[in-house]
């Protein structure tokens, strides 16, 4: 039995859309760093550099997405609902969802080794 505080899913659960920013509180307390941010990214624009975060561009991270490889910025792998490796991201930006060949094995059991 696991504690109680784990995070748990079910093997066939197919998810559940986070609603975010749902309270009138959490939007006005976020109110100042979203103009920062947008003064950040029109600035950055202006002496053409490229950032990593685009703040108007939507994104589609979630907790559904994998594990980390490494550190900040370095990436993650996760599994499908059927459970192929095929989630990963080694670039900020860049998607990679189709199976991942060279990662997949079958187990296959011989009965008639085992007595």
């Amino acid at each position: 039995q696991p504690p109680a505080i784990t995070w748990q899913r079910k093997f066939d659960d197919e998810g559940k859309k986070v609603a975010m920013l749902s309270m009138t509180t959490d939007i006005l307390t976020v109110i100042p760093l979203i103009f920062k941010m947008l003064r950040l990214h029109v600035e950055g624009i202006a002496k053409n550099q490229v950032a990593v975060y685009d703040p108007l561009r939507k994104w589609m991270d979630n907790c559904y997405r994998g594990v980390p490889l490494g550190g900040l910025g370095s990436g993650s792998i996760g599994r499908s609902y059927r459970g192929y490796f095929q989630q990963f991201q080694l670039f900020p930006r860049i998607y990679e969802e189709k199976p991942i060949l060279a990662n997949q094995f079958s187990v296959i059991i011989n009965l008639h080794l085992l007595s």
